[in-house]
């Protein structure tokens, strides 16, 4: 007599057994049936008779038209769940899925789904916001551009609120957009803005303040702004009021608020011109560059002050190197005083603004003016500090703006330019890097296989040594310590380090033996972080794990790093400047070992 239970199972069996028979008997005579079969089998726990299909898939000679319709017809997720599965068709996946993103954001689509928000039908028009939904950046600069080439108000206000139904993603081109030429741009998006902000989707005093100059002044989207400002603040807008709007956003910015939220690689795309493709931004740049469009919008409001001219000066200088526009073009800087100037590179050198530094400094350069070198309270010049920027850009700026000033009494800190210009004058167009690990022989090899990635290396066995080889050649572009280097430990070392000031900018690799990777980056984290310019990695053991590390080093390093025929050009000046000073004086300067030291 059989059991109830046994006629289960092998009723069970005998099902999925007819299930996997029909699933090989069904015809695959589209891309869409080798996928669906591939992914049924495995499901139905068959996994050797799948792989012949994963195979078959391989085969297939498909048009980009035919990719982009299968990932229409089994879904991004199944795909991308075939590649996890079987890993030999993740490229033929990919390929699918860039046919599919091509295809959404071709200019015929898009045109055609801007022509489908006219339709009479509800659902047609939900469809086309769901699609253009799914064209990310792509679709959001499409109806921006759109805005701006119609003359049908009627479907600009269609294309403003698809914009709306895409928020957050469309928020960064709605800010964007309130600097455009274009007046029709500019009114819808502050009447997007403030659309937003009546659905209770957005009320953040950053939009409020952006929003406050336009709402104030007689300009086409000045009705728009003023109704979207009065919806996200719930009060009217005057002078007083607004210059507190601005005064807040600006701080907040600068102390890291940003309402917008970064993608996957830590940035955001920001459309600083129309046409143009986005640059990509992390938070702290956009930061800087949304204060200083508003820091410039405060000073056209009635109650600015000279404080607010510097700060101005100061956030236009910086924004213009992020952006990549000429930062010696600019205007503000010249407007300030000697006085103000130097106050303004004084806060540029706090806030560790280099353009701005370097604008400071080539403004003092071009007005050759002693006051530039006046100690305030028995502190050197804002010149004098900047000769100890992190960035040798900024001291060698700095050092310029000396020689032409071309004082011949004493001033404070005039050391420290004697030694700025020996630093400079070190230089000979080699690409260098400071090894230091606790054995020599270490060190050596460590050495070695940094040398087979094509530089010069100095291997040192001290903490010490490492800080004063580091320091003391402009050549120098990376440093390698190991963890358990001693005199002085390493954390001691990494200090030292950060605070030279021809040191504190550099790229630091810190290696870690075997299982202690994790406690390098413990010690990282305590000195900063994502924002210490240091990495943390295994030992190298090969020409090759020292290429890669240096190519970490590479992506840490400042984008405005001197390159070798940079620090060539700059040492050839400082040699110039070393020999007129010897032959010429001043006096209070005098040569110790092709080094330039003040007499004390």
């Amino acid at each position: 007599m059989v059991c109830a239970a046994c006629l289960i199972i092998t009723s069970s069996v005998y099902a999925q057994d007819a299930a996997v028979e029909a699933v090989l008997e069904l015809p695959r005579t589209e891309a869409k049936h080798y996928v669906e079969s591939y992914l049924s089998l495995i499901d139905l726990g068959r996994p050797d008779l799948a792989e012949p299909i994963a195979a078959e898939i391989l085969d297939l000679q498909l048009s980009d038209e035919q990719r982009a319709e299968l990932v229409e017809s089994v879904g991004a997720a199944r795909l991308i769940r075939l590649a996890r599965l079987a890993p030999q068709c993740a490229v033929f996946v990919e390929e699918c899925l860039l046919a599919a993103e091509s295809r959404a954001i071709a200019p015929e689509r898009l045109a055609n789904l801007v022509e489908q928000l006219k339709a009479e039908e509800p659902a047609q028009r939900i469809q086309a916001l769901a699609s253009l939904q799914q064209t990310g950046k792509t679709g959001i600069n499409y109806c921006l551009n759109s805005i701006a080439d119609t003359e049908d108000p009627k479907q600009a206000a269609r294309l403003r609120e698809a914009l709306v139904a895409l928020y957050p993603d469309s928020l960064a081109a709605l800010l964007s957009a309130l600097d455009d030429p274009d007046d029709t741009l500019r009114t819808q998006a502050a009447y997007g803005l403030g659309r937003l902000a009546e659905l209770e989707r957005l009320r953040t005093p950053l939009v409020a303040a952006m929003l406050a100059r336009p709402a104030l002044h007689a300009e086409a989207e000045s009705d728009a702004a003023r109704w979207a400002y009065n919806e996200i603040t719930s009060r009217p807008i005057d002078s007083e009021e607004a210059l507190r709007q601005i005064d807040f956003a600006i701080h907040e910015l600068l102390k890291g608020t940003i309402p917008l939220s970064p993608n996957l690689d830590g940035n955001i795309s920001w459309a600083a011109e129309r046409g143009k493709a986005p640059v990509e931004l992390t938070p702290r740049e956009l930061a800087i560059v949304l204060a200083a469009r508003l820091a410039k919008d405060r000073m056209q409001l009635p109650f600015s002050q000279n404080e607010q001219l510097r700060e101005a000066s100061l956030l236009e200088a910086e924004a213009a190197r992020i952006l990549g526009a000429e930062v010696t073009a600019l205007s503000g800087l010249s407007n300030l005083t000697t006085y103000d100037l130097n106050v303004t590179l004084s806060e540029a050198l706090e806030e560790g603004f280099t353009s701005a530094a370097i604008a400071c400094c080539e403004e003092l350069t071009s007005r050759e003016d002693l006051a530039a070198l006046d100690s305030e309270v028995g502190r050197p010049s804002s010149l004098v500090q900047a000769i100890q920027s992190p960035s040798a850009d900024v001291r060698f700026a700095a050092l310029v703006a000396i020689m032409q000033i071309n004082p011949h009494t004493p001033y404070a800190g005039s050391s420290h330019v004697a030694d700025a210009l020996g630093h400079f004058a070190t230089s000979r167009g080699l690409r260098r890097v400071v090894v230091a690990a606790p054995q020599l022989q270490l060190a050596g090899d460590l050495a070695g296989q940094i040398q087979a990635a094509g530089y010069q290396t100095s291997s040192v066995i001290r903490g010490f040594d490492a800080v004063e080889q580091a320091a003391q050649n402009a050549d120098t572009e990376f440093v390698v310590v190991d963890l358990e280097l001693i005199r002085p430990p390493i954390r001691e070392t990494l200090f030292r380090l950060r605070r030279t000031p021809t040191t504190a900018d550099l790229p630091i690799a810190l290696l870690a033996p075997a299982g202690r990777v994790h406690e390098a980056r413990v010690i990282i984290r305590e000195h900063g972080g994502g924002d210490a310019r240091m990495v943390a990695a295994p030992r190298i053991a090969s020409a090759e794990g020292a290429a890669a590390l240096l190519t970490k080093l590479e992506h840490l390093a400042s984008p405005a790093s001197a390159d070798t025929a940079q620090r060539q050009t700059r040492a050839l000046q400082a040699q110039e400047w070393i020999e007129q000073l010897i032959a010429e004086g001043p006096k209070f300067y005098r040569l110790e070992s092709r080094r330039l030291v003040s007499i004390p």
